[in-house]
């Protein structure tokens, strides 16, 4: 386990063990970002992405010191329950995505919650039904 220091929202220079970070220096620059699973939209996450960043820049958000924790900012979600409660109480996501599309992920990600939990009531191992599952979207 990384441990909840880990859970929280930082960025760094030139480290490749952050998971966003701005690399190079100079024309050279670039950000990167480190986050997401095999299953994860690739489209939806960068979509997010955007719209964090142009909301931050809309509020004119300044970003804290390197290695350091935005002042009240929240942990990371640690696991798809808390991933979807965060997106559902999200004005952000909501403002750039839509009530529509907020509420279609958070309603899929309760169904997994509730598939898991039929299969696995222990929540214990891998419930049959996302093994084959990922084996098909592999």
């Amino acid at each position: 386990a990384l441990g909840d220091s880990f859970r929280q929202p930082v960025w760094c220079c030139n480290d490749y063990g952050a998971p966003v970070r701005i690399m190079g220096d100079g024309r050279d620059m670039r950000m990167e970002w480190e986050w997401g699973g095999a299953d994860l939209n690739p489209y939806l996450a960068m979509a997010a992405v955007v719209a964090a960043g142009l909301h931050g820049i809309e509020e004119q958000l300044q970003p804290p010191p390197d290695r350091e924790a935005l002042p009240g900012a929240a942990a990371l979600p640690r696991c798809l329950e808390e991933a979807a409660e965060a997106l559902d109480q999200s004005a952000v996501m909501r403002a750039a995505l839509g009530d529509g599309v907020v509420e279609h992920y958070v309603r899929a990600a309760q169904w997994e919650l509730q598939q898991d939990s039929a299969a696995a009531p222990d929540g214990r191992g891998l419930p049959a039904w996302r093994a084959q599952r990922g084996f098909e979207q592999a």
